[in-house]
């Protein structure tokens, strides 16, 4: 039985977290580093966005805040992996807590963990 890479586990999460922060969010430059360049996002919206198209729409979203509930990280190789989790999100203004379950896949690339695909899906009730 393998033991868990925890330096991978935390490498990964720390990258799910910097992907949700206003100083990440808000930089093309850094966004560019973390998305891989065939990045695909299917979108709670239910919208598909490319690389660019994310890049382009983040400095305009309204600052908020979140918590990260249930990661889990599923080792698939050496050089993938896919997260998931329930993100709470909510407006620094104040407002309604939005609950979605997270899934993204991770490859190391020249010793850089890049975001491939990220999914978000609006929870139900019953598991909010």
């Amino acid at each position: 039985m393998t033991q868990p890479d925890t330096n991978k586990e935390r490498q990964l999460r720390e990258l799910e977290e910097s992907h949700l922060r206003p100083d990440i969010r808000s930089s093309p430059g850094a966004m560019q580093l973390l998305l891989a360049e065939e990045f695909v996002e299917f979108g709670s919206s239910g919208r598909v966005f490319d690389r660019a198209a994310v890049i382009a729409a983040l400095p305009g979203e309204p600052d908020f805040k979140s918590r990260i509930d249930d990661f889990v990280i599923r080792v698939l190789s050496s050089e993938v992996a896919v997260t998931t989790y329930r993100l709470s999100a909510w407006s620094t203004s104040g407002g309604q807590v939005r609950v979605t379950l997270r899934s993204s896949v991770w490859t190391q690339r020249d010793g850089q963990w890049v975001l491939v695909f990220h999914q978000g899906t609006p929870a139900s009730e019953g598991l909010a």
